[in-house]
């Protein structure tokens, strides 16, 4: 599953469309996420289960800067 974000830059004036998707996503029980090959973002968590999370601060090298907002 891969989300795409369609974003337009304005440079100088000139307007500059750049398609960004998400390139990767995986599982780091009980997380789930995805990354765009610079940072990840959570974006669930396994409802079954309990107790505390803990959101490393790498993910595959990588950075985690979000968490998504149904996670």
């Amino acid at each position: 599953m891969k989300n795409q974000l369609l974003a337009t830059m304005l440079l100088g004036g000139v307007g500059v469309s750049a398609l960004y998707a998400d390139i990767g996503s995986g599982t780091l029980p009980p997380l789930t996420y995805t990354h765009n090959g610079t940072e990840v973002t959570i974006t669930g968590c396994d409802t079954a289960h309990f107790g505390v999370v803990d959101v490393p601060d790498l993910i595959e090298g990588l950075p985690v800067v979000a968490i998504g907002d149904s996670a």
